[in-house]
């Protein structure tokens, strides 16, 4: 079986890790994390041959703007 993770990186304006919460959406699925020195990793589950959309939202904390990205990744058969 092949892993399938999405690690976020996150940092402020000045470079330092960003801290808060980060949203991941894979297909509509979310997932709900914390960023531990600024990054979180999201194991998934086995994904289907086929490609897949990823959504990434930070919720931003005092001082710093939250943010929205999109990507994605392809699954071979």
């Amino acid at each position: 079986d092949e892993q399938f993770a999405v690690t976020v990186s996150a940092r402020t304006e000045e470079g330092a890790p960003a801290v808060g919460t980060v949203t991941v959406s894979v297909d509509g699925t979310e997932y709900v994390g914390t960023l531990a020195e600024g990054e979180v990793t999201f194991e998934l589950p086995a994904q289907v041959p086929g490609i897949h959309v990823v959504v990434v939202e930070y919720a931003g904390t005092e001082g710093v703007d939250g943010s929205t990205a999109v990507s994605g990744f392809a699954v071979r058969d």
